[in-house]
């Protein structure tokens, strides 16, 4: 999630293949201009900022698999969603536990989710587990609440309720409600 900018003497396409590879974000031979790197670095995190408002709208939407990552982010990310759902089913949903899952520290966690998405690690998993909400409130009519609640990980209903209309300006019921009409 740190953009990497390579500066070496190593002029041949073969070096820059070689650095390319493992995901370097920019190569500069040396002797560099002062002037092109700073472009180059600004350009970085302009690129950077542009992903994590993309990527949050889209987490937002539910729709963060529509958003290109890199690879090792995509991994991660996907390795992070995959133990999120793991643990919902579990209802072991706190960030110690799924920093301890994804071995990593508390801290580090939420660094490298904010660092990608935006949020961090407590707010993305909540907008991971009102994604699933969502679908679930969309595909399964008969479903009541409460069971949908229990699957996203919620043991309390009318919470569930607050944090979705907090998030979405409208209840479980009339969400549901408002999508079978369509």
């Amino acid at each position: 999630h740190i953009p990497i900018v390579i500066v070496t003497t190593k002029t041949g396409q073969e070096s820059v293949i070689e650095m390319l590879q493992p995901g370097a974000d920019a190569y500069l031979y040396k002797p560099f201009d002062e002037e092109e790197l700073k472009l180059r670095v600004s350009k970085l995190l302009e690129q950077r900022n542009l992903l994590h408002a993309k990527y949050s709208e889209a987490l937002k939407e539910g729709k963060e698999d529509e958003v290109s990552l890199k690879p090792l982010e995509q991994a991660f990310l996907s390795k992070l969603i995959n133990t999120i759902h793991d643990q919902m089913s579990k209802g072991e949903l706190d960030v110690e536990t799924i920093a301890e899952k994804m071995c990593m520290s508390r801290s580090q966690l939420n660094r490298k989710i904010f660092a990608i998405t935006g949020f961090n690690a407590a707010a993305f998993i909540q907008q991971i587990r009102m994604g699933k909400a969502k679908r679930l409130l969309e595909e399964n009519i008969d479903k009541p609440i409460g069971e949908i609640a229990l699957e996203c990980g919620f043991t309390d209903v009318a919470h569930f309720s607050r944090v979705f209309k907090q998030l979405y300006q409208t209840t479980p019921s009339q969400y549901r409600k408002d999508k079978n009409k369509k």
